[in-house]
């Protein structure tokens, strides 16, 4: 099979005696595939995604789930709605394709939990800014000041 010299080059691997192109995203898909999978077995689970589902998700899904913004195919990533370690399962219509932002920033967050922490804010204990909170903080009760110098400044006025 001829390949084109002048755009990117697809891999190819020999099977059988011919040469085979390969998709230009396969290769990324199989290894996000394989990721997947091994993360689902570390949590006791034997579900898994194959690398032509997520092609096919990459193929429909052009923008983010989260923000919106489109994304062309090879860019943005895929993310589990359901967090595997809260419970989703590792499936095809958990997975989600999202931009690299929003997947950083929802972490094992589910998606109600991501779109109330954008929204979030708290008020300072100290200084009386209002700012955004980190998640964790607030879930575990703390986010009452909104810098470490106001922390200090509490720590020093309390000695």
């Amino acid at each position: 099979m001829p390949l084109d010299r002048t755009g990117p080059h697809p891999i190819v691997r020999y099977s059988e005696n011919t040469f085979v192109a390969q998709h230009p995203e396969e290769r990324r898909l199989r290894r996000l595939a394989a990721a997947y999978r091994k993360d689902a077995i570390v949590l006791g689970r034997r579900d898994h995604v194959l690398w032509n589902e997520l092609l096919s998700i990459e193929l429909s899904q052009l923008r983010c789930r989260y923000c919106e913004v489109g994304l062309e195919i090879g860019h943005g990533t895929f993310d589990h709605a359901i967090p595997l370690d809260r419970g989703g399962p590792n499936q095809l219509f958990n997975i989600v394709r999202c931009c690299y932002r929003c997947q950083r920033e929802k972490g094992t967050k589910t998606p109600q939990e991501y779109e109330l922490s954008k929204t979030l804010t708290a008020v300072c204990e100290m200084c009386g800014k209002v700012f955004h909170p980190r998640w964790a903080e607030y879930q575990a009760g703390r986010s009452r000041l909104c810098s470490r110098s106001c922390n200090a400044r509490k720590r020093w006025s309390m000695s």
